[in-house]
Formats: C-alpha cells, structure tokens, sequence
C-alpha cells in the first residue's frame, strides 16, 4: 500500500507543480521549472504504472532497508540546512562527495573514496554549467561560494 501512495503522491506533485508553473500568470517565469515539473510528472507516472505491474505479479512485502537509507536521509537534511549558509556549489560538492563515500563498497573503500573525489569535482563542474552558463539560473550564495 505504501508504495501506491508513494506514486501517487509523486504523480499528484508532479501535476501540482507542472500547474502552478503553468498558470496564465506565471507565463513569464523561466522553462526550468516548466520541464522539471513536466518532468516529474511523467517519473511518477512511470513510478504508478511500474507498481501496478510489480504487484500484479509479485506482491512479497519487502521492508524498507531504513539503516542503509538513513545515512543518504542525513546527507539530505544536511544539504538543506547548509545549502544557504555554506552556498549552494560547496554543498551540493560535500553531499554528493559524502554519499559517494557512505555508499561505496567496504572492500575497495580507499580505491572507492580516490575516484570519489574527483568524480564529485566533475559533478561540481556540471552543476556550474548546467544552472549559471545554460539556464542563468541564480543559485544561494553562502559564505564559501
């Protein structure tokens, strides 16, 4: 059941969002948002029609595996408090470069966190390009960029 709800409520978002940013008086707003909503609805559509399939063939009950998921839960929380503080690019790099390491295999742990590093740079780099060169889009400056 909890997983119906899930994608639905994710549809339902998606739709909400996708009118608010269609309404005649945001017309002039920018398409980010226009394509992000556009673009969770049709995720949680996906999401609602890959729940109806899987249950309708396998309905086993597996729990959520909440300690692997509370250090990602934590990093998120973080990023939220610190994104205004810190400013947006250094953390998005800490939390990006923080979950690549919570979520490396233990056994290549130190090979892991090596090609973390520089994989977290790069999605920084991304980051950069994507909100300020391409969608001139103005991002929360903190205290350290």
């Amino acid at each position: 059941m909890a997983t119906y709800l899930t994608a639905g409520g994710s549809l339902l978002l998606g739709v909400l969002l996708y009118w608010a940013a269609a309404t005649p008086e945001t017309q002039k707003a920018y398409l980010f948002p226009k394509i992000l909503a556009a673009t969770m609805t049709v995720l949680g559509l996906a999401m609602l029609i890959t729940t109806f399939v899987r249950h309708a063939r396998d309905d086993n009950g597996m729990a959520v595996p909440w300690r692997r998921l509370l250090p990602a839960l934590a990093v998120f929380a973080f990023y939220l408090i610190a994104a205004e503080e810190l400013g947006f690019y250094v953390t998005s790099w800490l939390a990006f470069a923080a979950l690549g390491i919570l979520y490396t295999p233990a056994e290549s742990s130190l090979a892991g966190t090596k090609r973390c590093l520089p994989v977290s740079v790069a999605f920084l780099g991304m980051l950069y390009a994507v909100f300020v060169l391409l969608l001139n889009v103005q991002t929360p400056r903190g205290i350290l960029f």
